[in-house]
C-alpha cells in the first residue's frame, strides 16, 4: 500500500508541475487527508505514516525544482496551512498552532519542527468543550503568540462560538493568567447566528457589543 500511495504520489505531482510552470522560490500548496487516500471518510482514519509517505513522496520532486512545499490540512487541524521551517525563516512567518480535539498534534509538530517559528495559538473556545480534562496553556503556553477569544458551554453543547461572557468560561480568571504569557494578538472568535430576518442595524449592536465585550477583557 504504501509504495503504490508512494509512486501515485510522485506521478501526480511531475504531471502539475508539468502544467503550472512554476518559478524557482514559489511555494506548492498540497491539500489531501490521509483518511481518504487511505479509502475512507475524511477525519475518520487520520494516518501519520500515510502523510509520511505521501511527504516522502513529493518532498524530493519539489526540492529538484527548488520549490517549497506547504500542506493544506483537513478539519482536524482546522484546515491551516503548514510551511517548510526555511521558508518560513526566509519570509518571515511565523506559525501559529491552536489547540483543538488533538492536543497531541501540537505536541508531535513542535518536536518535528523545533523551530522558533512554530507558535501557539490558545483558542479559549476548544480548550472548554474539546478537551475540559487537559490544560494545553501549561503544555504550549510558552510559544503563545495569539489567542482566539469566544465562549461555550462546555462539552454538552460543543464548540458555540458565542461571545465571552455568554457561555461558562471564567474570562476574568482566564484572562489574568493568560497575559503572563504576553500574547501579540487577540482574536474574537464568536458566530453571528442569523435566521435570514436579521437587520444591518442588529449586525451594528452585535459588533458594538463584540468590541466592548473584547475591550473590557483586555483591560483585566
Amino acid at each position: 500500500m504504501s509504495e503504490s500511495i508512494r509512486e501515485t504520489c510522485q506521478t501526480a505531482i511531475r504531471e502539475l508541475l508539468a502544467a503550472a510552470r512554476l518559478h524557482r522560490g514559489d511555494i506548492v500548496v498540497i491539500g489531501c487527508s490521509s483518511s481518504e487516500v487511505l479509502g475512507e471518510k475524511i477525519g475518520t482514519h487520520s494516518s501519520y505514516e500515510t502523510a509520511e509517505e505521501i511527504h516522502a513522496a513529493i518532498a524530493p520532486v519539489l526540492a529538484e525544482e527548488g520549490l517549497w512545499l506547504a500542506a493544506q490540512c483537513c478539519e482536524h487541524l482546522n484546515r491551516a496551512i503548514i510551511i517548510e521551517r526555511e521558508a518560513a525563516e526566509k519570509y518571515g512567518v511565523n506559525l501559529a498552532w491552536e489547540n483543538t480535539r488533538f492536543p497531541d498534534y501540537n505536541a508531535y509538530l513542535y518536536a518535528r519542527v523545533p523551530s522558533p517559528r512554530m507558535r501557539f495559538c490558545f483558542d479559549s473556545g476548544h480548550a472548554n468543550c474539546f478537551t475540559p480534562g487537559e490544560d494545553p496553556l501549561a503544555r504550549f503556553g510558552e510559544r503563545m503568540t495569539a489567542m482566539h477569544l469566544h465562549d461555550n458551554h462546555g462539552p454538552r453543547l460543543g464548540d458555540e462560538h458565542l461571545l465571552p461572557g455568554q457561555g461558562e468560561i471564567d474570562f476574568p480568571a482566564l484572562m489574568r493568567r493568560l497575559k503572563a504569557y504576553r500574547p501579540e494578538y487577540y482574536h474574537l472568535e464568536s458566530r453571528f447566528e442569523t435566521d435570514g430576518t436579521e437587520t444591518s442595524a442588529d449586525m451594528a449592536a452585535y459588533l458594538r457589543d463584540a468590541y466592548s465585550r473584547l475591550r473590557a477583557l483586555t483591560q483585566l
